[in-house]
């Protein structure tokens, strides 16, 4: 009696052992499994979500970097465009001979080629050469006033009022045996002509610096302001110095 009383203690010993094990095993392990994966996931999530936050942070630094670059080469364009206007900038010229009273005679232009070792995005420079006559005090006038004959940003290379031609006229109408004595005379008569309000010549020479190829493919505005071909305009833009 004893004896199948400890055996029945055993078996029941052996059931209870294996019941929590098939528990453990089963249910207990999967729990364990399944939260251990939703650890995993949830620091795989944390990590993905820190790394968008920092690229997002990134992004929005790159936007301002963008914003503040956009800002600083606005004013960079304005001063070094990337259409050669030529039309535009002879009415520009065209309407300051007007305003201040002197003569446009002649204007002409010169694309002066960028270095060909360097990228597509050079810089290539456009000579424009402008001659005009007028009294002393109106082509001082012009002169002091060129910033505000254009809205395109140019340079002054170099500004000549009374060109060699008009010595060498007076030169010629003044000869004489007496070489220095001409000269002394062709002198004479250029400061008399200053002193007496004749017209003087005078030269500028601009340049301007132009982004892209340079090409005479370079897109210019279909239309303009002072020109209407189905109402009134000029016949060519060279009648505006006419």
């Amino acid at each position: 009696m004893e004896k199948n009383k400890r055996d029945l203690m055993i078996l029941i010993a052996i059931l209870f052992i294996g019941f929590n094990y098939v528990i453990y095993t089963y249910f207990i392990t999967y729990k364990l499994d399944t939260v251990k994966q939703a650890k995993n996931k949830y620091a795989l999530k944390t990590k993905e979500l820190n790394s968008l936050k920092a690229k997002k942070k990134s992004i929005e630094t790159k936007q301002q970097e963008l914003k503040k670059l956009r800002q600083e080469t606005s004013s960079f364009d304005s001063m070094v465009p990337k259409q050669i206007d030529t039309p535009q900038l002879i009415y520009d010229f065209y309407n300051g001979c007007k305003l201040f009273g002197v003569n446009g005679e002649n204007i002409s232009f010169e694309l002066l080629n960028g270095d060909s070792s360097s990228n597509s995005n050079n810089f290539h420079t456009l000579i424009i050469d402008l001659k005009i006559t007028g009294n002393k005090a109106n082509i001082e006038n012009f002169i002091r006033n060129l910033n505000t004959v254009t809205k395109r940003k140019l340079n002054v290379k170099s500004i000549t009022i009374g060109s060699s031609d008009d010595e060498e006229l007076n030169n010629g109408e003044l000869k004489s045996s007496d070489e220095k004595v001409s000269k002394d005379n062709s002198s004479k008569s250029i400061d008399n002509a200053k002193k007496n309000g004749d017209e003087l010549p005078g030269e500028i020479i601009f340049y301007q610096y132009v982004q892209g190829s340079g090409s005479s493919n370079t897109k210019v505005p279909d239309n303009y302001i002072f020109y209407d071909s189905q109402k009134q305009g000029f016949n060519s833009i060279a009648d505006m110095f006419k």
